[in-house]
């Protein structure tokens, strides 16, 4: 019994000092955290794909979509008695807006403390991306998804979900994402089991000579009207440059980039449509072809209207091409219907978060001198009958760029 006695002892010592010791692999490690200024990293957790620190859990997405209407309760792990305040920090993607929301501690147990906050869903969908504020005194630190380097591209970043990790300042590109989605939207039945097609229309057939891009990178069809040396759009010094169009003669010569052209139109899509039907097809999902300075056509001037290069040109004016809007749209008309009438359906490819700074919407280069507004290029009003945003403050647009 002594001997028993004595042993409970030694071990009630030991349990009331923060030791550590090594015996045969064994290593017991009794963490003290306080309020010191410092917040201990490793003793920070969240799992966005573990129901208990996300909630609704991550689901059948990579960003655990949830319905609108469902508010998502989010909880993190620290220390117990290390931190002075942690705070959600989220971006709402359709309101543009930067929000901070305090946590507070609903559990603890003997090692951690377990912060929670529920986010409010929005009125609509809507992308959410967060991180976590972890403040001890003067210490803020930050808890952010950990992300991958696209393998394609190195300028590109890919968040991973679930565990994530410690950084002393925030990394945007590294915030956890939730979708908001809408409960009610059906997948057209027609889709479900549809083929599509996708097509670049520059880069499929030319079916209408008469509308082809004249240039050959130095001289011909301005596309853009002075970038910088750094491939900017903005008025700077000495180094402006315009950019023009360069014409491939030869469909088996090596593509350049976004302003090179083979001349590729929507004639030429109408010209291939018994190859299309043969492939079996009911549906192509076309990259832009609005009026747009480049063969991709994502900087858009004005989705109200079909590139010319793809429609109907009416000339060219100092080097600009001219669009003959109504027959362009009229051509499109024609268009549309026949590949109805043949079985196959249009998806355009919408890009409404992208516009050209030389657009009818901003109308960057045009010669303005306008209030508070820099003066322009000497370059021709091509929308004489618009206020870009960027001409005037009174222009329908002004509020729409940031």
């Amino acid at each position: 019994m002594q001997k028993a006695f004595t042993l409970l002892i030694m071990a009630g010592l030991l349990l009331a000092v923060p030791i550590s010791f090594v015996s045969e692999g064994f290593v017991p490690v009794r963490h003290y955290a306080s309020q010191d200024n410092n917040v201990e990293w490793d003793g920070v957790f969240h799992d966005s794909r573990d129901p208990f620190y996300r909630s609704p859990g991550w689901g059948t997405q990579r960003t655990g979509a949830v319905p609108v209407g469902t508010d998502v309760t989010l909880r993190i792990r620290t220390y117990k008695n290390d931190v002075t305040q942690v705070q959600l920090k989220y971006w709402d993607n359709v309101q543009r807006t930067d929000n901070y929301v305090d946590m507070a501690i609903t559990s603890s147990d003997d090692t951690y403390d377990y912060w929670e906050v529920t986010l409010s869903s929005p009125t609509e969908p809507s992308d959410f991306y967060y991180a976590f504020v972890i403040t001890d005194g003067s210490d803020t630190d930050y808890y952010n998804d950990d992300i991958v380097k696209s393998q394609f591209e190195d300028n590109r970043v890919y968040q991973t979900g679930g565990v994530g990790h410690m950084t002393d300042t925030h990394q945007s590109d590294g915030d956890y994402a939730i979708v908001f989605y809408e409960p009610t939207f059906e997948t057209p039945e027609w889709h479900k089991k549809a083929v599509g097609y996708q097509i670049f229309i520059d880069r499929f057939y030319n079916g209408d000579p008469s509308n082809d891009p004249v240039g050959n990178g130095s001289s011909g069809d301005v596309v853009w009207y002075e970038w910088d040396s750094n491939g900017n759009g903005i008025k700077d010094a000495e180094d402006e440059q315009r950019i023009y169009a360069y014409k491939h003669e030869n469909w088996n010569e090596e593509p350049q980039g976004g302003y090179d052209y083979f001349g590729g139109d929507l004639q030429g899509v109408m010209d291939k449509l018994d190859y299309l039907k043969d492939l079996g097809i009911d549906f192509i999902w076309f990259n832009p072809f609005t009026e747009a300075p480049d063969n991709h056509g994502y900087s858009v001037d004005d989705y109200r209207v079909l590139d010319s290069y793809y429609g109907v040109l009416a000339g060219r004016e100092n080097g600009r091409p001219i669009n003959n809007r109504t027959l362009s749209m009229q051509f499109f008309s024609n268009f549309s219907q026949t590949l109805e009438n043949n079985g196959i359906k249009i998806i355009y490819d919408t890009v409404i978060n992208h516009a050209s700074a030389q657009g009818v919407y901003f109308q960057r280069y045009e010669n303005q001198n306008i209030f508070d507004r820099a003066s322009g290029f000497n370059v021709t009003d091509y929308y004489p009958d618009t206020w870009g945003a960027y001409e005037h403050f009174i222009s329908p647009y002004y509020n729409m760029f940031k």
